[in-house]
């Protein structure tokens, strides 16, 4: 289902207008900084999750209505938690595509990435730990690059965003 075909669906008099508005507001900004990154798949995936994280972290109170709130709304009228994974995994895609690969995963690979990863910070964002989701960069980076680029060259980038981060991150 598409996000306007979502917005269609809903008829519980708009409860999910703010949360699609953020989750198309936080695509906005990882499509942004991925499109201004560095070419190459592992730099662009990893400034658009610094850039998604790095908001989530400054306004907690927006990683519980995107991460935390979409879920509670979920129902079979509307979408909220479905519509933020197909959000998310869209912009993966198109990086993907992007990407000349050895080989291609199969289609499904990039919504199973961002489920993973959709389910990590929501497990932080429940914890209370929303301030602190750009700590999970360099793994959620490695999390979504060892489909497409292996392992090696999964934990190399790991490594330079744990690096970025500093000692404390």
């Amino acid at each position: 289902m598409t996000p306007d075909e979502t917005r269609g669906a809903v008829g519980d008099g708009g409860a999910w207008k703010p949360h699609t508005a953020a989750v198309e507001r936080l695509t906005g900004l990882a499509w942004e900084a991925g499109l201004t990154a560095e070419p190459g798949l592992a730099a662009r995936v990893g400034a658009g999750l610094w850039a998604l994280l790095a908001e989530l972290a400054t306004d907690p109170s927006l990683a519980e209505l995107v991460f935390i709130e979409g879920r509670r709304l979920d129902s079979p009228r509307y979408i909220p938690y479905r519509h933020m994974l197909d959000a998310f995994s869209g912009l993966l895609e198109v990086a993907v595509k992007a990407q000349p690969l050895e080989s291609q995963p199969p289609e499904i690979t990039a919504r199973a990435v961002v489920s993973g990863a959709v389910a990590l910070i929501s497990r932080e964002v429940e914890a209370g730990r929303g301030g602190e989701l750009l700590r999970l960069q360099p793994e959620l980076l490695y999390l979504t690059l060892v489909p497409y680029l292996g392992v090696d060259l999964a934990e190399e980038e790991m490594r330079k965003a744990r690096a970025k981060l500093g000692p404390d991150g």
